[in-house]
């Protein structure tokens, strides 16, 4: 729908927060908007978060990753001052 291309044309990331066991809210992925398929969004995961468990106070651990990806959108930082090592997209 035109909706959904505007969305995609206006929004490049989506940072996903959930909240965890013990409560603590953790941002669980970032991800660029790369395309619209059929309908469906089309996301490219550039950090994400894996829970490894639980600490001795029930409240979730675990540690940030990164996939790899270097989004494209790093172009328009660029163009507005804001450098950003592609070392930072590092696996």
């Amino acid at each position: 729908s035109v909706v959904r291309q505007y969305v995609t044309a206006g929004i490049k990331l989506v940072v996903h927060v959930a909240r965890l066991k013990g409560g603590a809210r953790r941002v669980m992925s970032i991800s660029e908007i790369v395309g619209l398929e059929n309908g469906d969004y089309q996301l490219e995961e550039i950090f994400g978060f894996r829970q490894q468990g639980l600490d001795q106070d029930g409240v979730a651990k675990g540690e940030f990753y990164t996939t790899g990806y270097q989004p494209k959108c790093i172009e328009t930082f660029a163009d507005e001052g804001v450098e950003v090592p592609a070392s930072v997209f590092a696996k």
